[in-house]
């Protein structure tokens, strides 16, 4: 993105308007595109985006006016800003005060943090993954199950709630203490099986959004043989040429590495934090049984684990050193300004 530009011979500063438009980039498009015209035959690939998100879109765009990138704006950011204090509140109550506020820091100086206030889903699939985990956590199943049905009315990943669901449930309740609560934990797939009932009333297709993933030319795999596969690719090319594949797998195994840590070592998770990472691993794994059949076979990896919500505690807890909480978060900050500027520029960043 240019700052200035040629107008009447002479450089002049862009209005805010057009600065705006640098916002619509990539899946903003696919997502702006079904909030003003739904699903249909002629971009039937939109449906491996989520409804949503799309229909927040257009219900705030009722209000902000015919222009959908400021409602997708307003919707992110909203999100986005009730996602943090869900977090906060979260980690403030599973660790302390001090360290709920590393686990906010940590998470915005995340390299691809700015998708949280991009018009994307992501900051509206983490704000519904915290509240969901925060509501079963404090025994609220009804809360916990609505909330889940948000999140899997976002994205297929909002299923994996189920997991943690029912090990927390369990834990709470012993088996043979079971109530008619537990029954909220079928309110977690609603999001996504009416979606699906949707399409297939829609295209006669009940996974759309499946069969729409082979627009993206994505195939399934195990998750080792895709980090295989991205370090093999990564190998072999100039870090210039692919900055984004280098990101994508340097940023995954990273937060491999700190899911293992979640689990062993100094800074590990409680045993009744396990729920935390019973939505985690599933959550780092599933875009990795999906990789892309092209140079890059982990696209997109860097921006999918913004909702991997143990990563962030664990920082936490190792931020407690002074100088890992100096030092850790200035090279992640420098790295995102410098993917944003790129993002802004219509350049590729994940």
């Amino acid at each position: 993105m240019t700052l200035l530009h040629a107008r009447a011979g002479r450089q002049t500063p862009l209005t805010g308007w057009e600065q705006l438009a640098s916002w619509r980039r990539w899946d903003t498009i696919h997502f702006l595109r079904i909030a003003e015209h739904g699903y249909t035959t002629v971009h039937q690939e939109d449906t491996a985006f989520f409804p949503l998100f799309p229909m927040l879109v257009r219900g705030v765009g009722e209000v902000t006016g015919p222009n959908l990138l400021i409602a997708g704006l307003v919707v992110s950011n909203v999100a986005c800003f009730f996602a943090l204090a869900v977090l906060h509140r979260l980690a403030a109550h599973e660790l302390d005060s001090a360290a709920a506020d590393r686990a906010v820091y940590y998470l915005v100086a995340f390299p691809t943090a700015y998708f949280l206030a991009a018009s994307y889903s992501h900051s509206l699939l983490l704000l519904c993954v915290l509240g969901c985990l925060y509501a079963m956590r404090r025994g609220h199943w009804w809360l916990a199950g609505a909330v889940g049905a948000l999140a899997s009315a976002t994205r297929s990943t909002g299923l994996l709630l189920m997991i943690p669901f029912a090990y927390e449930y369990l834990r709470q309740h012993r088996w043979y203490r079971v109530r008619p609560d537990a029954l909220a934990i079928a309110l977690v797939p609603v999001g996504t099986v009416a979606y699906c009932w949707f399409t297939w009333w829609r295209f006669g297709d009940f996974l759309a959004f499946s069969t729409a993933q082979e627009y993206w030319r994505r195939t399934l795999d195990w998750p080792g043989h895709t980090l295989w596969l991205g370090i093999r690719a990564m190998a072999r090319l100039p870090v210039l040429v692919d900055y984004e594949l280098i990101l994508d797998v340097s940023l995954t195994v990273m937060v491999l590495a700190l899911l293992v840590l979640c689990v062993v070592g100094p800074w590990r998770l409680r045993g009744d934090q396990v729920y935390l990472l019973l939505y985690g691993v599933p959550a780092a794994l599933l875009p990795l049984f999906f990789p892309r059949a092209d140079n890059n076979p982990m696209l997109s990896m860097s921006r999918l684990l913004l909702d991997v919500v143990p990563v962030f505690l664990v920082l936490a807890r190792m931020g407690a050193n002074r100088w890992f909480d100096r030092v850790l978060p200035y090279p992640l900050i420098a790295l995102q300004c410098g993917l944003l500027v790129l993002f802004l520029a219509n350049a590729w960043t994940f």
